[in-house]
């Protein structure tokens, strides 16, 4: 993603300050670079969840949970440009009936709910349901990309898992 498609996002933050017995809420400003991991240890096990690996205005870097998290600009494109660009040319399509903003929350949900479940079967089958929530009706149009290649339709495989 070049400079000039960067976008800017405002992110809640909870600070424990000196003497203070609770963390306190702060807000910052900064240029969202791209969606991270981070966990969180539990006795059963750790608990995954997505992040947003931010620029603060100082140049420095945090990594914060994307339900703490709002876009305060949308990118900017020249004519003709791709707003999501994948592997292939493939465009990630824009549903007219259902928001981006519940496209992304449907992923992250499926994400939140089965993501930490073991298995590469499983996450298999996570990966397959997001992209389900992201694509929607386009969900077949998009698979054809990805197994499209040099030798033809069937190039690749797309499997989609097994449900835990």
């Amino acid at each position: 993603m070049s400079k000039k498609q960067k976008r800017r996002i405002e992110f809640d933050e909870w600070v424990k300050k000196p003497g203070e017995s609770k963390p306190v809420k702060t807000t910052g400003v900064g240029i969202f670079h791209l969606f991270g991991i981070n966990y969180k240890e539990f006795e059963t096990g750790p608990g995954i969840y997505t992040t947003a690996v931010i620029e603060t205005e100082n140049g420095s870097l945090k990594n914060i949970p994307v339900e703490h998290c709002r876009f305060i600009e949308m990118v900017k494109l020249k004519v003709g440009e791709k707003p999501y660009p994948f592997s292939g040319g493939f465009e990630a399509p824009l549903l007219k009936n259902v928001s981006l903003e519940n496209r992304i929350n449907n992923a992250l949900s499926v994400i939140r709910q089965y993501g930490s479940v073991e298995g590469a079967h499983h996450k298999t089958w996570v990966i397959d349901q997001v992209v389900r929530a992201l694509t929607g009706s386009e969900y077949k149009a998009f698979v054809a990309a990805v197994k499209a290649g040099f030798h033809g339709p069937n190039t690749h495989e797309w499997d989609v898992g097994i449900a835990p």
